[in-house]
């Protein structure tokens, strides 16, 4: 005879231990998302001023084309020439012909031939959806 209490799993028991696992895992997962979606502007470009910007969400296809005061064009913390930028446009194109598109980050005080410079890319590799970042002004009261 035996007494005391089973020792086998009770019925109607949920295991813990693998969901606690799948909730870390996911923990991670957005941590390390939210960091690298973060690294991909760089933090020393002052953005123009708008009051009529408005806020959109970010696609999946999307470049982030960060262009600094000196010239300088930089994508997922790499510079590029304009010829590597045009190439690695022309790629994205190729696998995402009809989702490709482009954000650019331009300094305010950025030299105005620069953009045109990155536009004329964007236009050689048959990108057409661009949008360009800017701060929303503060309004005087």
């Amino acid at each position: 005879m035996r007494f005391g209490t089973p020792v086998g799993p009770a019925l109607g028991s949920f295991p813990m231990t693998p969901m606690i696992d799948v909730i870390f895992l996911l923990l991670v997962v957005f941590v390390a998302a939210a960091i690298f979606a973060q690294a991909e502007t760089e933090f020393d470009i002052e953005l123009p001023l708008s009051s009529e910007s408005i806020s959109s969400a970010r696609e999946f296809t999307q470049i982030i084309v960060n262009v600094t005061r000196e010239g300088r064009i930089v994508v997922n913390q790499r510079d590029l020439s304009l010829e590597q930028l045009g190439a690695m446009l022309r790629r994205v194109h190729e696998l995402y012909p009809d989702a490709a598109a482009v954000q650019i980050w331009g300094d305010a005080g950025m030299s105005y031939q620069t953009l045109v410079d990155v536009l004329d890319q964007c236009a050689g590799a048959d990108v057409w959806r661009i949008s360009f970042a800017m701060s929303q002004r503060e309004e005087a009261r």
